[in-house]
């Protein structure tokens, strides 16, 4: 681990059609910033997502920076990976992880 990283928690919800509470995970996770923390939950929500085929999700994230960077990635792009085999995700977690590296200076 890189000296100016820290460990930090992330909390991921599953809310139902009517935002009622269904699931939750919670894990620790090196970062070097609040953003790269940010890019790393979405990244390990659409990894949960995937591991339990939702196929119909909606991704909520609060970090400007984030959404920004994530809203160049294209809609179908998501949901393909969402509902594709595993070489798909690959892709997407490559961009995502490209994201995330971006942030690394922040």
């Amino acid at each position: 681990m890189l000296s100016n990283c820290t460990t930090t928690g992330i909390a991921i919800l599953i809310r139902d059609h009517a935002g009622r509470f269904v699931e939750g995970m919670r894990f620790l996770q090196h970062a070097r910033n609040i953003t790269q923390v940010e890019a790393w939950g979405f990244l390990h929500a659409m990894q949960w997502a995937r591991a339990y085929q939702y196929n119909k999700v909606i991704f909520e994230n609060d970090n400007k920076q984030i959404s920004d960077q994530l809203s160049k990635l294209t809609i179908f792009t998501l949901s393909e990976v969402l509902n594709s085999p595993a070489s798909e995700e690959f892709k997407l977690q490559s961009q995502i992880s490209k994201i995330i590296n971006s942030f690394s200076g922040d």
